[in-house]
Formats: structure tokens, C-alpha cells, sequence
């Protein structure tokens, strides 16, 4: 399963250990530029309401 999300949450085991542990679901992150992108999509656009096309793009 992919994991997208804040560099935080795709970096950290937290998360990924707790889906191996419960559901036995192996995740997959991006490489580390596609983790920084994600990353700054999040909280430069999403978390002020902004949508834009190239970042869906991406």
C-alpha cells in the first residue's frame, strides 16, 4: 500500500509499523524528492484551502 502524507508521517514508523502490526499491510513511501514535494504541497496549499492543478498534477 502506498503512504502519502506530511514527511513526518511517511518518514516515521509509527504508522507504518501499526499497519504491519495489526492489518499485516506493508507500505511504500516515495523516494525522498517526491517525500519533499508531498511534503510542501501539504502545508503550503492544502492546509490553507488551496487546490491547484499542478500540484494534482504531481
Amino acid at each position: 500500500m502506498g503512504l502519502l502524507g506530511t514527511k513526518f508521517t511517511m518518514e516515521g514508523d509509527f504508522l507504518r509499523k501499526r499497519l504491519w502490526d495489526m492489518h499485516q499491510i506493508n507500505t511504500i513511501v516515495p523516494d525522498q524528492q517526491s517525500r519533499d514535494r508531498v511534503h510542501a504541497i501539504i502545508h503550503e496549499e492544502l492546509v490553507k484551502g488551496n487546490f491547484t492543478e499542478s500540484s494534482r498534477q504531481k
